[in-house]
């Protein structure tokens, strides 16, 4: 059945669902089939549900309502090394059996095509019912797991039993599609990363397929294929500009300014979905366009504010002026993004914005507060019986803002605690907002460290293994296998639950993330391998993971290879079930094998050494500006 997205009826729908349900059933034996048919009274209203509620999305030049997905939906481009495919192409290529993570900046459409890959298999009647889950949906559990969640959300009256669930896994019935694994707290991603991959090695004839922004944890994941949301080009981007809706002569306007010569110049921008609607919307109010993010962000804001009233026939009465929504709602962010907290409950996020309130001594009502956040100025939506963000970079923006004017005195005290997410734009905006303040307060001192123990010293980094030896660099390879709890529960005919899992090592002492940090400043991007950070990038480089390509069937169960680099030598360890291993002809063949591959190891520490050699000079080079910045008034005047 081919269904037209817009042509969906009651009746229509309630045949989907139904058809749904029975492609789940399908060849279950008697007791199974009987048992899974009683719960089809919760497993309607469960595909009813997600079915209107991932049809409706909220953008942001759209404030009073929801829109239909279809409505602004723009089909995007993936890549995954040099393999290019539509989003069509990728949900065919996934459905035949295939385990992808999509990554991309945040408000490049990551959420969007995961709605669209639902409603495809959803109307397309393919073979496996698509289950959404958005991972954030599991921050306020405190223990979660992933699968007692979907299957309590599948029945949500009555429960269904996981036996019942778990034969409908292991025959291969559903495609899992979790969405916004970069929202669940850091503190919580290795536990649900572990059970992602649990789950995909148990029931490998279920197809999984996480989003995120990048996350250099990805680069491990064996038997899942990570591609990269294209940026957008500028025949997309007159595309969404044509069906979103807005002030007709403004977006006649805006698309006049479209040419070949106006996308290259503000191409950053423009080839984000989210940014190009921001643009639209600022142009229309400024006729110009920013270089830098954060002004950006600022003008955009400015737009927000003012924009509602602007376009309406009477004045919203506003509880907080500018000035004072832009402290209130900027410590919100602040407080929020510290917690990892990107979903409340309202009771959460009145308690949040109370706490930014006292802090600015903003004497507004929290609930007048929260009026103002989400209808006046509509950075906040609800979101079913949640509070969510209009979209998390407005999150990160306004915490920078926080950081560096509204709290400059605390930012010595506070500013490590965000360092780690480099992943996020914190970091760089609070550059671009107050460089001197980043500088002082974090380059400077995290620079001065790295010197001290020889890790940025041009003569230290000399040689064969200098610089990996420097960032306390290690590979490791090893066979993984689930748990033996969980292997006893999988009937007999499941025997396969080996991956071979590589793993690159830092120290971790804020180096990588130091490199990371001040290469997202420099604005340096990974070029080589897609979604994992700067400086992994530089590890990986080379293909460095062919080195063990060889050994896959060679190496027994509960051992390990790590290759590592000690006072300028290249060293090869091997352990089975934790203990050192140093002779045998396995153990031979090991060695060697890895031994003559050293010239890759070789060309990755000259790639890193010269990277590390450009980030000392810019750190050098900017402290050195900063410094004279801050000499006395007398100097000042003298010079």
């Amino acid at each position: 059945m081919n269904v037209d997205p817009n042509s969906v009826t009651a009746g229509v729908l309630s045949d989907l669902i139904k058809s749904s349900f029975e492609s789940v059933t399908k060849g279950a034996g008697t007791y199974f089939g009987n048992s899974y048919r009683k719960i089809f009274e919760d497993f309607d209203p469960y595909m009813r549900e997600t079915y209107r509620r991932i049809r409706k999305v909220r953008i942001l030049c759209q404030k009073e309502q929801d829109v239909d997905l279809y409505d602004v939906y723009v089909s995007s481009y993936f890549r995954s090394r040099n393999d290019h495919k539509t989003d069509d192409e990728l949900i065919s290529w996934i459905n035949e059996g295939n385990n992808a993570i999509i990554n991309g900046n945040g408000g490049a459409g990551k959420t969007f095509f995961m709605r669209h890959f639902w409603i495809t298999l959803f109307l397309n009647q393919v073979p496996r019912t698509p289950i959404f889950l958005e991972l954030r949906k599991l921050n306020d559990i405190k223990t979660p797991d992933i699968k007692t969640f979907i299957r309590v959300s599948i029945s949500r009256k009555k429960e269904l039993d996981e036996d019942i669930f778990t034969h409908f896994c292991e025959t291969g019935r559903f495609c899992f599609l979790l969405d916004g694994f970069d929202e669940l707290p850091s503190d919580q991603r290795t536990n649900v990363q572990n059970q992602i991959l649990d789950l995909a090695a148990i029931y490998p004839d279920c197809v999984f397929v996480v989003s995120s922004r990048y996350d250099s944890r990805f680069s491990g994941w064996q038997n899942f294929k990570v591609f990269e949301s294209n940026p957008f080009n500028i025949y997309q981007v007159k595309e969404l500009v044509e069906k979103v809706p807005f002030d007709p002569e403004s977006k006649k306007l805006f698309s006049k300014q479209l040419t070949e010569n106006f996308f290259s110049k503000h191409e950053s921008f423009l080839s984000n979905p989210l940014l190009a609607i921001m643009m639209m919307m600022t142009f229309r109010e400024n006729m110009n366009i920013p270089k830098r993010m954060s002004n950006f962000y600022d003008q955009a804001f400015n737009t927000l504010y003012q924009w509602h009233d602007a376009t309406k026939a009477y004045n919203r009465a506003k509880f907080l002026d500018i000035d004072e929504f832009q402290r209130s709602f900027a410590l919100f962010c602040m407080i929020s993004y510290h917690q990892q907290k990107y979903e409340f409950t309202r009771s959460e996020i009145i308690d949040f914005i109370n706490k930014s309130n006292k802090i600015c001594a903003i004497s507004v009502n929290a609930e007048d507060a929260l009026a103002d956040y989400e209808e006046a100025v509509n950075l906040i939506r609800q979101d079913g019986l949640v509070y969510v963000f209009i979209h998390r970079s407005f999150q990160e923006y306004f915490c920078a803002i926080a950081l560096v004017r509204i709290l400059p005195e605390k930012f010595s005290e506070m500013i490590f605690s965000f360092t780690g997410r480099t992943d996020d734009n914190v970091i760089p905006m609070c550059y671009e907002i107050n460089p001197s303040l980043l500088i002082s307060h974090y380059i400077k001192p995290a620079y001065l460290k790295e010197k001290q123990v020889g890790a940025l010293s041009r003569a230290y980094v000399k040689g064969d293994y200098g610089a990996l030896e420097s960032m306390g660099a290690g590979y490791n390879y090893s066979l993984w296998r689930v748990s033996t709890q969980e292997k006893e529960k999988r009937h007999s005919n499941h025997k396969n639950f080996t991956r071979i899992g590589i793993r690159v090592n830092g120290v971790d002492d804020g180096k990588t993330e130091f490199f990371d940090n001040i290469a997202k400043v420099m604005s340096i991007k990974p070029i080589g391998v897609i979604g994992v950070g700067y400086v992994e990038d530089l590890l990986i480089h080379g293909d460095v993971f062919s080195v063990f390509d060889e050994l896959s069937e060679q190496i027994p169960e509960k051992m390990e290879v790590e290759v590592n680099f000690v006072d300028g030598n290249f060293n090869i360890s091997v352990r089975i079930e934790g203990e050192i291993v140093k002779a045998g002809d396995l153990f031979s063949e090991i060695v060697r094998n890895v031994d003559n591959k050293r010239a890759i190891f070789i060309e990755v520490n000259k790639s890193l050494a010269g990277a590390m050699s450009k980030i000392d000079t810019w750190c050098s080079d900017a402290i050195s500006a900063r410094d004279k910045m801050g000499r006395s008034l007398t100097e000042i005047l003298d010079i």
